[in-house]
């Protein structure tokens, strides 16, 4: 992963927005929501699953591979290694999972 040079982005798409802090919990409540990004930590892992929506995970450290690995056997998310990381496997796991609802 490449550290921004800049303080500034590209442009963004408009259904993309950009916020130094978000309200985690209320996004994940909001029932647009169809999956969510996450690095796995247990606050963002629990958030996740009470509100039901399937989660591509990309651990960074800690307990972060055992929830992903976790949430793949359950089948409620799947993982993406840091190390290998492309757009492609992004768009891939996101498509994977974009109709996948809890039940």
């Amino acid at each position: 992963m490449k550290k921004l040079k800049s303080r500034s982005l590209p442009k963004l798409n408009h259904h993309v927005k950009l916020v130094h802090w978000a309200p985690q919990n209320a996004i994940l409540a909001h029932s647009k929501t169809v999956l969510f990004m996450s690095h796995g930590g247990l606050k963002s892992y629990k958030e996740a699953l009470c509100t039901k929506v399937p989660v591509v995970f990309l651990p960074i450290l800690a307990e972060q591979g055992s929830i992903a690995r976790m949430s793949m056997k359950m089948g409620i998310g799947t993982a993406l290694s840091k190390y290998t990381l492309t757009a492609d496997k992004i768009v891939d796991a996101f498509n994977r999972l974009e109709k996948k609802k809890f039940i």
